[in-house]
């Protein structure tokens, strides 16, 4: 019985992801992390990192798996353009 509730917790765990996709100008744009930085993010797009996760990472580290999935996949969330940068006269969001 106990390792039945375990898995439903953990599997719980697993599904509450802390980092949410966001539109922005019409395009959607998903969170990423380790793992999945070069194809997922995007020079155009402001990224916060998601304290969350971290925090989940750190508390359920025995359990390998949510550790590994929240620093791979979830830990950066977009969050809005990036600002321009100085030498730009105008910034543009590049379409996918």
């Amino acid at each position: 019985m106990k390792k039945l509730i375990a898995i439903c917790i953990i599997g719980t765990i697993l599904s509450l992801g802390c980092a949410h996709s966001r539109e922005i100008d019409g395009i959607k744009y998903e969170p990423y992390g380790v793992a999945t930085e070069f194809e997922k993010s995007n020079p155009e797009i402001e990224y916060q990192l998601v304290w969350g996760n971290i925090i989940w990472g750190v508390v359920l580290f025995n359990f390998i798996l949510p550790p590994l999935y929240v620093v791979g996949w979830s830990l950066y969330e977009p969050v809005g353009p990036a600002p321009c940068p100085v030498y730009r006269t105008t910034c543009e969001i590049p379409s996918k």
